[in-house]
């Protein structure tokens, strides 16, 4: 279980070796899991469900900061982003450890 923010939109990607639940803390913006046509909203109180290989992304910040609290089962690694295209980033550039 970890707490974190973003600060920017955050580009389609998967994780290979776990499950994703967001719980929205603060903020609101957009996500999409599978399918970017059918991007939705997001605002305190609601819960994202990604499935281990679900390619999502968060296309839009609408009201900052966005602040999840996450349950990665099992717990995800540094390391267990992938980018649907590489040239959007990597796990060490994107994610900053404070």
């Amino acid at each position: 279980i970890r707490v974190f923010r973003i600060y920017r939109d955050v580009p389609p990607h998967y994780h290979t070796q776990c499950d994703e639940v967001l719980h929205v803390l603060s903020g609101e913006g957009t996500f999409w899991i599978d399918d970017p046509a059918e991007e939705a909203p997001f605002v305190p109180g609601h819960l994202l469900v990604f499935p281990r290989r679900a390619v999502h992304a968060v296309p839009r910040i609408l009201r900052d900061p966005v602040t999840f609290l996450a349950i990665d089962t099992p717990r995800r690694a540094p390391d267990d982003v992938v980018f649907v295209d590489p040239a959007e980033g990597t796990p060490s550039g994107f994610i900053k450890s404070i």
